[in-house]
């Protein structure tokens, strides 16, 4: 359920991997796992090429330095694969101080929207990551599902390098708030300066990222408390502070995906509602917490299913994102491509779209031919801030990626998503879905059961209990299976996690211990209206839920599983109860009682003996054991057994983690920086090796687009070519135009398919006729229904003034033909009274046709004169206008007239200079631009 949904999202979603190598897909020859172990170890990242290459590493679980990267993309000694597997975002602090004479200037909206202004984030993808980024503008890039849904949202917001406008913002903003700018150009506020504490983290490009902010906001007059700091430090400080003291303002996040997500109606609640618990504040009861009642409106309607179509849904999605946007307490900067080295002959490999060799399906499938151990590395495989447990305070399991990232090899989760398509599917579960939704409803059986925090048991639902839906989920492969400890897998586990998140969700005297469950859980757990345990391996479980895809309605009604054996997490709650230990870091740093970790030595030694105890005390969960009608899944022989085989196991292995995977974990060395693994080879396991491989993603690209000029009101056409690769799906080309000065979309749609491999958009007249002479940007799509987006490319066409101009010139030369014919009539007056005048008139005439012929040349080159020629001939028609009133009386004015003359080819010379200097002036740009 939303245990599925947190992980792949806190892990993250995406799209778009770029193969550089051909990925072995076929299945085991042998059902014996060729990987017998794996060691796991902290490598430095500038080192782990190097160490391949030498043949010291195969495989490493975390992106390499870019510019390494590119230097060895073409060795032969070390494979990449190239993965939208990261995000940085700089996350502001908005809240008010505690203290009355600081000021935060992040508490205004608009504040925060210009530090967009401040990031340039071209230079951030070309220079900082040396073209392996995407640039972001929200929490969907172009490499994701969903990034189609929002396409013209993004486009709207699309802000530029601009500080002089963040300056112009934050200067009105910042004396609205009370501040004064000093002769010394700081901003002080009550006398003191306004000091901006930016948690900056140092392992990678974040760093200099952090670093480029900081620069720029010193420049606009902020003090500056550069905080450089790694992983463990950065979280407690950021994350484990009540955001009112304002130890922090902004932090340089990081977030590694674990996966891509079909439907990302979970991503705008994670990433920008309270009511989520990932906003400053985290839903910690007694920090100042961000607060936003359309978000958390829109975002619980989006998650919780609560739309009739399709449609609907993505308006959701939409007006979530825009709020997002502008709500701007996450300013997203990049998706990071992550260069992840292995080493050439590795097999087994699925390219993951989203999450690369991090992928859940990758390690625990990846084998070299006659290796039996795999040397595997990561940036880290423990720091103070690395959790393995049932429960965090967001999470039902782990949390960051050095905890997350083994685990993948060493659990089977119900459900997963493919690594094609972001859709989820069975994977150590099948399912199947029955739905009344959107609109009918379904009777829930009256003997299905809820868990009853108030009188600790199993209820009956009783009658008049409605759901929407029902899923089916089939425990064939899970019940009757084995833990690595040897146990045999029950409903007995089953029963007890969903126990274990109803009971710590609701009961009354379990929140007085840690609220932080009500906090996280309360919401989501009250959609489930029942389960029903049918034909031994089968759980209905009936939700009021309905989605258009059915595989969400599954994922949405998996029920809470930690994975773990109940006797475990059972040896823990006791520990908890008991203020040994905390479930999660709140209430950890709250009461300064360490968080559970089941990996720590120390830890799993309180846990032991806490199962001595209850050997001693024969105690164990009978009402949790027991059903409404008296039927018991597990007795006191059986929970005796399990606590035995727990104590040995920890005696042995000095850890908790025992789980279902096909690999075990043998030994965790924290000091060491270092674990390893082997591999699971019990009889009971229900997957060969290789049934988790998915080779290589085949998909097309944008190939080439031609962008045409088009003049204004002609219809244009703009051409795109994809690769000519045959796919088993089908494909299509969205479009949207966007003016690049105000990020509006002026047309959207989809282009038509004159090949398999070509497309073509026309941009009718009627539509370029609305448009100014200029540039033009569009944001081409290529997508598939089935496996969603596959290719993202922009590019420019000019419109031409063309029509204006034409237009313009035709106007001109009607004036010129009605000057001609005045001068025409002007010339018949005037035969007979003065040969001489009328040489002179005719020379007029012909320096005057001359000069219009000049004229009307260059202005068909030259639109910027048109207006300069049109009102130098309006001044000669003027003067032959006047020189005809003289005629009139030139018995006693032929000198006068002569003299007219004169000035009127004086003035058509200096029209000749006007347009001479027109045109210099038009071209010097054209000069330039070449």
């Amino acid at each position: 359920m939303r245990g599925l949904k947190i992980l792949l999202s806190v892990l993250l979603v995406a799209v778009f991997l770029i193969p550089v190598a051909a990925f072995q897909g076929p299945v085991y020859a042998s059902p014996e796992r060729p990987t017998k172990e794996i060691v796991l170890k902290a490598v430095p990242a500038e080192q782990a090429v190097a160490l391949i290459k030498a043949g010291q590493l195969d495989y490493y679980m975390f992106e390499v330095p870019r510019d390494i990267a590119a230097a060895n993309l073409g060795s032969p000694d070390v494979k990449f694969m190239l993965a939208p597997a990261g995000i940085n975002d700089f996350i502001l602090n908005p809240a008010v101080p505690k203290d009355p004479n600081v000021l935060n200037p992040f508490v205004s909206r608009k504040i925060r929207f210009a530090v967009n202004y401040l990031v340039d984030r071209a230079f951030v993808v070309q220079q900082i990551f040396k073209g392996f980024a995407y640039e972001m503008y929200t929490f969907e890039a172009p490499p994701d599902p969903d990034f189609a849904t929002i396409a013209d949202v993004v486009a709207k917001y699309k802000t530029a390098y601009n500080p002089d406008l963040a300056k112009q913002i934050i200067d009105e903003e910042m004396v609205k708030l009370g501040a004064e700018k000093g002769t010394d150009g700081k901003w002080y506020y009550n006398g003191n300066p306004v000091t901006i504490n930016f948690v900056i983290r140092i392992e990678d490009e974040r760093h200099e990222m952090g670093l480029l902010l900081a620069d720029e906001l010193e420049k606009l007059g902020f003090t500056v408390n550069r905080l450089e700091m790694t992983f463990g430090e950065a979280i407690d400080l950021v994350y484990y502070t009540d955001p009112a003291d304002l130890e922090w303002h902004i932090y340089t996040e990081g977030w590694g995906k674990g996966g891509i997500v079909r439907w990302d109606d979970w991503g705008p609640a994670f990433w920008a509602a309270p009511w989520y618990g990932l906003m400053p504040g985290w839903q910690e009861p007694t920090y100042w917490n961000y607060e936003n009642d359309t978000l958390d409106n829109i975002t619980q309607t989006l998650a919780f299913g609560l739309f009739k179509n399709e449609d609907e849904r993505n308006e959701l999605f939409r007006r979530a994102t825009e709020l997002a946007i502008k709500e701007a307490v996450r300013v997203f900067i990049v998706t990071t491509l992550d260069p992840q080295p292995y080493a050439p002959g590795m097999m087994g490999l699925t390219e993951d779209r989203g999450a690369g060799l991090r992928s859940v399906y990758n390690l625990r499938e990846v084998y070299i031919p006659g290796k039996s151990t795999l040397q595997a590395g990561h940036l880290h495989v423990y720091t103070s801030r690395t959790l393995w447990g049932p429960v965090d305070a967001r999470n039902w399991h782990f949390f960051d990626v050095y905890s997350v990232d083994p685990w993948t090899a060493i659990h089977d989760p119900w459900l997963w998503n493919h690594p094609f398509t972001g859709r989820i599917i069975p994977f150590r579960v099948d399912y199947t879905v029955d739905t009344a939704g959107p609109d009918g409803t379904m009777s829930v059986p009256e003997d299905a059961f809820m868990w009853n925090a108030t009188s600790k048991s199993w209820e009956y639902v009783g009658s008049g209990v409605t759901a929407i839906s029902k899923v089916t989920f089939d425990l064939s492969k899970l019940l009757g299976t084995h833990w690595h400890d040897g146990t045999t897998i029950t409903w007995a586990d089953v029963l007890y996690d969903i126990y274990l998140f109803y009971e710590w969700t609701y009961a009354e005297d379990k929140q007085s211990v840690d609220p932080i469950w009500n906090a996280y859980f309360a919401d989501t757990l009250s959609f489930i209206k029942g389960f029903r345990i049918v034909d031994d391996t089968k759980l209905e479980v009936y939700v009021d839920y309905w989605h258009f895809d059915p595989n969400e309605i599954a994922g949405f009604a998996a029920p809470p599983v930690t994975y773990f054996p109940w006797e475990i997490n059972y040896a823990v709650e006791q520990l908890v109860l008991e203020s040994k230990y905390t479930w999660n870091r709140y209430m950890s740093s709250s009461l300064g009682i360490p968080q559970i970790n089941y990996v720590l030595p120390g830890h799993a030694a309180d846990a032991q003996t806490m199962l001595e105890e209850l050997v001693t005390n024969q105690t164990f969960p009978e009402n949790v054991f027991t059903l409404p009608d008296g039927t018991t899944v597990a007795s006191w022989d059986d929970a005796v057994d399990r606590y035995y085989s727990a104590i040995e196991w920890i005696t042995d292995k000095s850890h908790l983690v025992i789980s279902d995977g096909p690999f075990y974990l043998e030994n965790f060395d924290a000091a060491g920086d270092s674990l390893v693994m082997k591999a699971f080879e019990d009889p009971t396991y229900p997957f060969a090796p290789g049934k988790w491989v998915f080779g290589t993603f085949i998909r097309p690209r944008i190939e080439k687009a031609y962008a045409p000029s088009v003049n204004v009101g002609a219809e244009g056409t703009i051409i795109i070519d994809i690769s000519r690769l045959a796919v088993p799906y089908e494909v299509g080309v969205n479009y949207f135009i966007i003016d690049p000065v105000t990020g509006e979309v002026l047309r959207s749609g989809s282009a038509e398919a004159v090949s398999p491999y070509r497309y073509i958009i026309t941009l009718p007249a009627e539509f370029t006729e609305t448009l100014k002479p200029g540039t033009y940007e569009v944001d081409l799509l290529l997508y598939s229904p089935e496996m969603a987006l596959l290719d993202y490319r922009t590019v420019f066409f000019s419109i031409v003034g063309g029509g204006r101009v034409e237009k313009e010139i035709e106007q001109l030369g009607e004036a010129v033909d009605k000057l001609s014919g005045d001068l025409d009539a002007l010339r018949s007056q005037l035969e007979g009274i003065s040969s001489a005048l009328a040489d002179a008139i005719e020379s007029l005439g012909e320096s005057l046709t001359s000069t219009l012929d000049t004229l009307s040349g260059a202005i068909n080159e030259v639109y910027s004169g048109v207006s300069d020629v049109s009102d130098s001939v309006s001044a000669v028609s003027s003067s032959v206008s006047e020189l005809s009133s003289a005629v009139s009386d030139l018995s006693d004015r032929v000198d006068s007239l002569e003299s007219a003359v004169a000035s009127i080819n004086t003035m058509i010379m200096v029209v000749i200079i006007l347009v001479i200097i027109n045109i210099i002036v038009a071209a010097v740009p054209i000069i330039k631009k070449s």
